[in-house]
């Protein structure tokens, strides 16, 4: 969920009305270049988008990728990951955002204090916040791959 220009990581509303919470980050930001003929989506502030929502850069950049089906990497002139083609700025918060209430919110509190960690051929969820732990289940393979190299 976003306002303000923030995105909120919860699945409950009314936390849009807390002007204290805190579990909130800066929306992706995106930049189209023609690079040698070739349509690219820069994702500009990734880093620090993903330094906020506290996950390996380069996992996310894979899990967006496999989902939009495009090839994706690090412009060397500038350091910023892009997608091979022009995606919407829509397209690619929506992948982020399904990501997010599937994998890094936890199933007991709903908070985004989780670790996740691959073993035993299963996604184990940690939370940091209330202890759960959980073995999630019925998940995209496409993701399950990319995620276990956690």
């Amino acid at each position: 969920m976003e306002q303000n220009g923030k995105l909120y990581l919860t699945s409950d509303e009314n936390v849009l009305f807390d002007n204290n919470y805190r579990y909130k980050i800066s929306k992706p930001e995106i930049i189209y270049v023609n690079k040698k003929g070739t349509n690219i989506t820069i994702l500009d502030n990734f880093d620090k988008f993903c330094t906020e929502l506290i996950f390996d850069k380069t996992l996310l950049i894979k899990i967006i990728g496999k989902q939009l089906s495009c090839k994706t990497g690090i412009d060397k002139s500038t350091n910023k990951y892009y997608l091979q083609g022009t995606y919407t700025n829509e397209q690619i918060k929506n992948i982020i955002y399904d990501f997010i209430q599937k994998y890094l919110l936890c199933v007991n509190c709903d908070k985004p204090e989780i670790d996740l960690k691959y073993k035993k051929e299963k996604l184990k969820q940690k939370c940091r916040a209330c202890g759960n732990n959980t073995y999630l289940q019925n998940h995209n393979p496409d993701i399950i791959h990319i995620l276990e190299k956690l």
